[in-house]
């Protein structure tokens, strides 16, 4: 039993600093209004029908690109049992885009893959981009995505005819490989994310330990 405890407090400890070595960047992303994942890799490639589940247009583009102090929100689109939103970012150099679960329940994992779509209307295929491999949206983690998706020179020029009309349309596709429980997992990364300071975090250390200290001599 001790050995059990043991383990399980030692693997909850690794969680936490894991957690606690990223909130720096996550706060630091959260202050442009632009969301930090881990790092996805992605892949390239063209394709003439995209079987996307959402494609949406975005009008007056430079301004928007411009101006790069929000964010463009799709409507909602439902893939795999649940439902989704394309949330795409300019922050002056790139453009950053999302796929975000909508409605996501605590203690719930969902395991999926995605692609995001660039609309050429010169050629009339898209630019497809693809995550390399599934990632789990939950609660704290619902949105994931591409930080550095396109640059907006590239999406500027008018040889890529991405834009038109000062008009762009982006695509998104979502496909659900399963769904399971994490309680410990939302319960741990929620808690140390909204932490203010190192010492809430020492606090939740200092619980689990007197916590396993009782189940060892109970």
């Amino acid at each position: 039993m001790k050995v059990f405890v043991g383990m399980a407090f030692g693997w909850a400890c690794s969680r936490i600093f894991r957690h606690l070595n990223s909130v720096r960047t996550i706060k630091a992303a959260q202050q442009k209004n632009i969301p930090e994942t881990e790092p996805l890799e992605f892949t390239k490639e063209t394709k003439d029908d995209p079987h996307a589940h959402l494609l949406t247009e975005i009008e007056s583009v430079s301004s928007f690109l411009d101006y790069p102090i929000g964010k463009y929100e799709s409507s909602v689109f439902s893939a795999g049992g649940y439902k989704w939103r394309l949330v795409i970012y300019p922050d002056g150099k790139h453009i950053s885009a999302y796929i975000e679960m909508i409605d996501c329940i605590p203690c719930l994992k969902v395991h999926a893959t995605f692609k995001i779509f660039l609309l050429n209307r010169t050629s009339d295929n898209y630019l497809c981009f693809r995550g390399t491999a599934a990632t789990d949206f939950t609660k704290s983690r619902a949105k994931w995505g591409f930080r550095k998706l396109i640059s907006e020179r590239m999406l500027r020029d008018a040889s890529n005819g991405y834009i038109v009309d000062d008009k762009c349309v982006f695509g998104a596709q979502v496909s659900v490989v399963g769904s399971a429980a994490s309680f410990i997992e939302i319960s741990i990364s929620q808690t140390v994310i909204i932490s203010n300071n190192g010492f809430d975090s020492f606090l939740l250390l200092l619980n689990l330990y007197l916590g396993c200290l009782i189940l060892c001599y109970w």
